[in-house]
């Protein structure tokens, strides 16, 4: 897995139905929902993965420009 300093907003796909089911309701007008979820950097997500298949995962730090 290539590793950055960075991460990935993660949203739960029943929090995402919601959103879906609350912005096709009729009669409401336009509106602007946000779906942001929570940031979790790549570290952390890697080591989740690995925890749930029960292996490492290589990892390998890429250069930040």
């Amino acid at each position: 897995m290539p590793m950055i300093p960075s991460g990935v907003n993660l949203i739960d796909v029943r929090d995402l139905a919601a959103l879906i089911t609350a912005a096709l309701q009729p009669g409401l007008g336009p509106r602007r929902l946000m779906a942001g979820g929570r940031f979790t950097p790549w570290a952390d997500l890697v080591a989740m993965i690995e925890r749930l298949r029960g292996a490492p995962i290589r990892r390998y730090p890429l250069p930040v420009q």
